[in-house]
C-alpha cells in the first residue's frame, strides 16, 4: 500500500463520507476508463469512514460495483420526489 492510499488518523474526530462523481457516458465498463478511481482512493484513505460512492451516469440501470459503491443513473435525481 502506498503512502498516500492508508487510512488518515484523525484522532478523535470522526465522520461518514460520501463520494459523488459523474460521467457521461451510457456505459461504464468501458477499456481504458477508471470510472471509480477517486472513489477508490478515499475507500483506501477513510476505511470503516467512508459510508458510499455514486457515480451519476447516463445509462438506465442502477448498478453495484462492489460494496459501497453504486452506478447510479443520472435521471434518478429527478425521480427521487415522484
Amino acid at each position: 500500500m502506498k503512502e498516500q492510499d492508508r487510512p488518515v488518523d484523525r484522532g478523535p474526530v470522526r465522520g461518514e463520507f460520501v463520494r459523488t462523481e459523474c460521467r457521461e457516458r451510457l456505459r461504464l465498463d468501458l477499456p481504458g476508463h477508471d470510472d471509480f478511481r477517486g472513489i477508490d482512493h478515499l475507500v483506501c484513505r477513510l476505511g470503516d469512514d467512508f459510508v458510499a460512492g455514486l457515480v451519476l451516469y447516463t445509462g438506465t440501470e442502477t448498478l453495484a460495483f462492489g460494496e459501497k459503491k453504486r452506478a447510479v443513473p443520472v435521471s434518478a435525481l429527478w425521480e427521487l420526489g415522484h
